[in-house]
């Protein structure tokens, strides 16, 4: 998987096809990019979509879309590396999860946290959910 800095694409183990600020809702469920995606949220105009876990060589990453009506409005990556799945949750282990994430952002994806002309790059943790997150935000 990797993150195109200039354009805020993804692209899923070197796929065909991008996810990203022009991805549009019905390209998105038209396209096999890993596998078939499981809605969650279905309340129109807001969907939002899980995909199968994204395997990377090595780690494997939970990534999910949320849409308003037809255009790409976030995209939400978690690191599902075993080393923060085999214990009991714990707030330590998820700051370590936020920790990795904006390694992996700005030392294998040279993209860190920040603005961007697409978009916005955050690496959060969620005190209310208890979990960490890379969040990718497109547009304003």
């Amino acid at each position: 998987m990797k993150i195109l800095k200039k354009t805020g694409e993804i692209f899923i183990n070197d796929g065909p096809a991008a996810i990203g600020p022009n991805l549009s809702r019905k390209h998105f469920l038209g396209t096999d990019f890993a596998g078939q995606p499981e809605p969650l949220v279905n309340n129109d105009p807001y969907f939002s979509y899980v995909m199968p876990r994204i395997k990377c060589p090595d780690t494997s990453f939970n990534l999910s879309l949320q849409f308003w009506d037809d255009t790409l409005q976030a995209v939400e990556l978690v690191d599902c590396h075993p080393r923060f799945e085999a214990e009991a949750w714990c707030e330590d282990t998820e700051i370590k999860r936020k920790l990795e994430h904006e390694r992996r952002l700005k030392e294998i994806w040279s993209v860190p946290p920040g603005q961007y002309g697409w978009g916005r790059v955050a690496s959060l943790f969620d005190p209310r959910c208890g979990c960490s997150m890379i969040f990718i935000t497109y547009g304003g």
